[in-house]
């Protein structure tokens, strides 16, 4: 439930019985009128009017075509009410001074109603808390039917078909019980009209009437934003909330409530002040958890950022940032983040949208599979230091197609094996190729070749082009690396089996030569 000010043009709304010849003289008969609130309104806020006072239409005043002043009495069924708020807000004593009616007395001796309101420099506060306490007496008091609800943002909203006078007008927003009558807005008044002529400007600064405009006196949806809306799964982005801590806040806290695909790194949350270069000590805020990793729960849906001391910020811009890594867990089709204030149900949602790394390459053979090789099998496995595991459900093995094209989706960002699992029949399977592979960012950003069979695999154009070959004999391997040492041991093998034979064979004729 959130307190506003209205503001009518350039001055205060309030500011409508500016230059009155307040008196305690009858109201007369009214005309049909409107107030139209327009501005900074929020979806979901209902507003209510109620009718406190009504114009003296015979004591108004007109000089050249402009109503210069008019007169104003608080309607019967609020004038106890108003005596009491005035004797507890704007004086100890209910005395009027010559006035003879509360709301008269408290436009006529605040200034707020004045066009020289500076000559009063507490008159504002004054007002509003007038209006506050007169906000608490709505009990059995009757309403103008019906409310209206803000159906989006900066909406107008406008009371039709009102009796010609000032009101109070209340909101609360459209999740609040219905016993809630509301926070206090201001007074409001209609436009005046006098012998046949409605006037909607009032005294020698030609104040509106019937129009006001919204400011919120308290925040109503702080601002969020990421670093970046498509980040891969894996990376870290940054994200910024912002919000003004209200002129009489004592409190300021922010609600973040991260979808389960975001890790929130809370040891890297940072609070400033809007404008000053040094972020503020860790003592002046609290984080709720602390520190460490942060993911949402059932539990605990939510981490908060809260002023230990509100008060010395008040009318400051707040900005908060902190870091958080994109997970497994998160929706490519959008994951979601919300901010709050505390005790407010104005959400703000920033949405972005994770993607998977691809790793592509081309299995070829030899012969007359030179240019792909179907049916070969690969493996691959993630670097246990990750940030960011497979997803559930990523597929680890993949099989070359007709054109020997091998794909591998959903990777989070990192680095990861592939190693040739099942070579083509006919192949050789000793040797096998294997490669590490690097993707970030929807990049291959390194390739290695690794194992006895790493001649096997080439790339080109940086790592556009990977190609993965098999052989039928060993002596086609590349003569590189493992595959050369392999290939050499083998001849080593080989030649040590003939010198065996050799040696075999001329003890065996040594002995025959001697027998």
């Amino acid at each position: 439930m959130k307190l506003r000010k209205l503001f009518a043009g350039v001055a205060a709304a309030a500011t409508l019985l500016g230059g009155m010849a307040f008196g305690a003289t009858a109201a007369n008969a009214a005309d049909t009128a409107s107030i139209t609130l327009s501005g900074k309104t929020v979806k979901g806020t209902v507003y209510t009017a109620y009718k406190i006072g009504s114009y003296d239409t015979a004591s108004a005043k007109v000089e050249r075509d402009k109503l210069a002043s008019v007169g104003v009495t608080t309607d019967q069924a609020w004038k106890t009410d108003a005596e009491n708020v005035l004797g507890a807000t704007v004086t100890n004593t209910p005395e009027y001074k010559g006035y003879g009616d509360p709301l008269a007395y408290v436009a006529g001796t605040t200034g707020y109603y004045t066009n020289t309101p500076a000559t009063l420099p507490n008159a504002s506060a004054t007002m509003e808390s007038f209006v506050q306490s007169l906000a608490g007496k709505l009990d059995g008091k009757t309403a103008v039917d019906p409310s209206q609800t803000v159906a989006n943002d900066n909406d107008k909203v406008v009371f039709s078909g009102l009796d010609e006078g000032l009101y109070l007008i209340v909101s609360k927003t459209d999740t609040e019980p219905a016993t809630d009558a509301g926070s206090p807005l201001a007074i409001v008044g209609t436009q005046v009209t006098v012998n046949g002529t409605a006037y909607t400007k009032l005294g020698a600064n030609n104040q509106t009437l019937g129009k006001a405009v919204v400011k919120p006196s308290t925040p109503q949806k702080p601002s969020k934003s990421a670093s970046d809306l498509n980040p891969y799964v894996g990376a870290t982005i940054t994200y910024t909330l912002e919000g003004t801590v209200p002129a009489k806040a004592n409190s300021f806290k922010f609600v973040d409530t991260p979808s389960a695909g975001l890790t929130v790194k809370l040891d890297t949350l940072k609070v400033n002040v809007q404008g000053e270069t040094d972020p503020l000590a860790n003592t002046e805020y609290t984080v709720d958890p602390a520190s460490g990793d942060f993911n949402t729960s059932a539990a605990k849906p939510s981490f908060t950022v809260a002023l230990n001391n509100a008060t010395k910020y008040q009318g400051k811009h707040i900005v908060v940032k902190y870091n958080a890594l994109v997970n497994k867990k998160a929706n490519v089709n959008g994951t979601n983040n919300d901010v709050r204030f505390d005790n407010s149900n104005q959400t703000t949602t920033t949405t972005i949208t994770p993607q998977l790394n691809t790793v592509t390459f081309t299995k070829k053979g030899v012969d007359a599979d030179t240019n792909a090789l179907k049916g070969v099998v690969f493996q691959i496995v993630a670097d246990t230091n990750n940030a960011t595991p497979l997803p559930d459900g990523t597929a680890t093995e993949a099989t070359s197609g007709d054109k020997g094209v091998v794909t591998f989706s959903g990777l989070p960002n990192g680095t990861y094996t592939i190693t040739e699992k099942t070579p083509a029949d006919g192949y050789l399977t000793t040797a096998l190729p294997s490669f590490t592979v690097t993707v970030e960012n929807g990049k291959v950003t390194n390739v290695t070749p690794t194992g006895a069979g790493a001649g096997l695999v080439t790339f080109e154009n940086g790592y556009a082009n990977i190609v993965v070959k098999n052989v039928k004999k060993i002596t086609q391997l590349p003569l590189t690396g493992a595959a050369g040492t392999m290939l050499f041991t083998v001849v080593a093998v080989l030649l040590a089996g003939v010198a065996a034979t050799v040696f075999a064979k001329s003890r065996f004729t040594k002995r025959a030569l001697d027998a």
